[in-house]
């Protein structure tokens, strides 16, 4: 998997990684956390498009049932979709918004 950049918005960036750039790898098995400490899960899988002309990762996908849906296994959404602007740091662990916060 290649390198996808990182806004500086996020947080600090994992150690090994080049300033403003983390693998995809280095997400993946990754604990998921609301900044009040509530685990979510690990994530599964990447969501990936073209921002400003840019590969960029969009969501993260977290829990086992992302699978289901990667593979087209059932219609229904499965796991949890984390838009990438809802992380607000990536270490220790990937901590996002809680739910409702703006």
């Amino acid at each position: 998997m290649g390198a996808v950049r990182v806004e500086a918005a996020v947080g600090e960036t994992m150690r090994g990684s080049e300033p403003g750039i983390i693998r995809g790898q280095e997400l993946l098995g990754r604990r998921v956390r609301d900044r009040d400490g509530k685990k979510i899960g690990r994530v599964y899988d990447l969501e990936t498009g073209h921002v400003d002309g840019a590969l960029r990762v969009t969501a993260l996908m977290v829990g086992a049932g992302s699978w289901i849906s990667r593979f087209g296994w059932s219609q229904q959404p499965h796991g949890t979709r984390i838009p990438w602007q809802d992380i607000t740091s990536l270490a220790p662990e990937i901590t996002v918004r809680s739910a409702g916060e703006d």
